[in-house]
């Protein structure tokens, strides 16, 4: 019965758990922490994710990963909200040309439609992980009103050019 128990445990120690909540980023820069909250409840976040979870201070995500020393190691994450109920579109920023694209999979990349500004601001970072808020237009153009960076386009140090994430 004991040993039933003890495996029981063991087993369920190797299920993934899921917390939904908002991000806050706490304490100084050089030993800072990443937390997901909710209705008091608190679940610091860690692993190989934390960074790209960091970026989305204040949004709602939902976490999926294991219990570990500190928190729980984030494997997967979602932006479920990035104000007023809008859940993101999330993938690469590619390069078309003097545009940029999302592309968040298998699938043909989604053009972006973005103003002037934000274009220069982007142009350079093609191949990091983004998110994009916005609408689609007729023209299957994704009009963008809000994004984030979640991870930086590594550099080539062979070739000194920008390579796409992971």
């Amino acid at each position: 019965m004991m040993a039933t128990l003890a495996l029981a445990l063991a087993l369920a120690a190797n299920d993934p758990i899921t917390m939904v909540g908002t991000v806050r980023v706490v304490g100084p820069a050089q030993d800072r922490g990443v937390q997901v909250f909710d209705e008091g409840k608190t679940m610091t976040v860690t692993g190989e994710l934390s960074e790209e979870v960091a970026q989305l201070q204040s949004l709602k995500v939902e976490i999926v990963g294991f219990p570990a020393k500190d928190g729980m190691d984030v494997r997967e994450y979602r932006i479920i909200d990035v104000g007023g109920g809008v859940k993101p579109f999330v993938g690469m920023l590619e390069r078309t040309g003097d545009r940029l694209a999302l592309r968040d999979g298998e699938a043909d990349a989604i053009p972006l439609n973005l103003g002037a500004r934000t274009l220069s601001k982007l142009m350079p970072m093609a191949g990091a992980k983004v998110w994009v808020a916005g609408t689609k237009l007729l023209s299957g153009e994704l009009k963008v009103t809000k994004y984030g960076v979640l991870r930086k386009p590594r550099i080539d140090p062979t070739r000194g050019e920008q390579q796409p994430v992971p």
